[in-house]
């Protein structure tokens, strides 16, 4: 009888062994580094457009799907980037600049995220914002342990340079990065399984006020 319970407990120390080996493993394969953001800084401010002000169609400016009222007087293109927008001072100086472009959302380059109700960037940047500091450790289970992994991988290539980030609510669904020491602002507008961004460099159109009349005027068709 004796020998039977050794043999039992000899079983269920090497199966435990085992577990504990798989679940370092885990651990190890999955590793989070240092934390590089405060997620508190994510949506810390909301932005609600509500107004809907109508444009006529000369002072329309149109990138594909969206357009808006074209506040940016005075800008030429880049000699050496085209898609750039600048305006000198009146000693020649660059005072301001801006982008449009469009891109994925994020959540689509992050597959193993889609299951945990998320539909787009606005729910993974929350998502971010609830979990961010959460640590894995033995007793998280493996699915866990990857999105947690899958989400600090998403923080470090795409978030780690920003300031603070601004919701957008209302008509519209989107966010304002605010980029850590440049002064830049990206206006991220999302649209069906894209985003449209904005970005501004410059005093002149990067204030809360340029840029709300700005998405006060945005349509998208």
């Amino acid at each position: 009888m004796k020998k039977k319970i050794l043999i039992v407990f000899i079983i269920l120390l090497v199966l435990l062994l085992v577990a504990l080996g798989y679940k370092l493993f885990l651990l190890n394969k999955y590793k989070i580094e240092e934390l590089s953001i405060n997620p508190n800084t994510i949506f810390s401010e909301t932005l609600v457009i509500s107004n809907q002000v109508d444009v006529t169609d000369s002072e329309i400016l149109k990138f594909e799907k969206l357009s808006f009222k074209n506040y940016f007087t005075g800008y030429e293109k880049h000699k050496k980037n085209p898609s750039i927008r600048i305006k000198y001072d009146s000693e020649g100086v660059v005072a301001s600049s801006y982008t449009i472009s469009k891109d994925t959302q994020y959540i689509n380059m992050y597959d193993s995220l889609k299951d945990i109700d998320i539909e787009n960037d606005i729910d993974l940047l929350k998502y971010v914002k609830d979990n961010y500091l959460v640590r894995n450790n033995l007793f998280t289970s493996k699915n866990k342990m990857e999105k947690n992994y899958v989400m600090h991988s998403f923080v470090e290539n795409c978030l780690s340079e920003f300031q603070n980030i601004v919701l957008i609510e209302g008509r519209l669904t989107g966010y304002i990065v605010n980029m850590s020491g440049s002064g830049i602002k990206e206006v991220r507008l999302l649209y069906n399984n894209e985003q449209y961004i904005i970005s501004l460099n410059g005093e002149e159109i990067t204030n809360n006020e340029f840029i709300t009349n700005l998405l006060e005027t945005v349509k998208f068709d």
